[in-house]
């Protein structure tokens, strides 16, 4: 019983420890910024800001526009929980009315 209560405290201790490596120790996320935008009213300001970022000498990591794959919109939402350090959204009264 001794045994079963340890290992027990143990998992809890790396589920606990693995979450907070996740969370906030984790370095190196794939995307550095993230622009959001509304495709008429600020596409083309989007890219242009990507391609100023891209040349940016701080810029390490990809710039990514959330129209540069709209095939699975849940692998969109996951991008912005899992792999982003910056979100950027142009706010124009467009964006501000999308559903997503």
């Amino acid at each position: 019983a001794v045994v079963i209560i340890v290992l027990g405290i143990v998992g809890i201790f790396s589920m606990v420890l693995l979450s907070v490596y996740l969370r906030f120790l984790r370095r190196g996320k794939p995307y550095q910024f993230f622009i959001c935008h509304h495709k008429v009213a600020a596409g083309n300001l989007a890219r242009l800001l990507k391609i100023h970022l891209l040349e940016h000498n701080k810029v390490r990591r990809n710039v990514f526009i959330d129209s540069d794959d709209l095939r699975d919109l849940n692998a969109l939402f996951t991008y912005i929980k899992d792999d982003l350090e910056t979100l950027i959204v142009l706010c124009t009264k467009e964006v501000l009315q999308r559903p997503y």
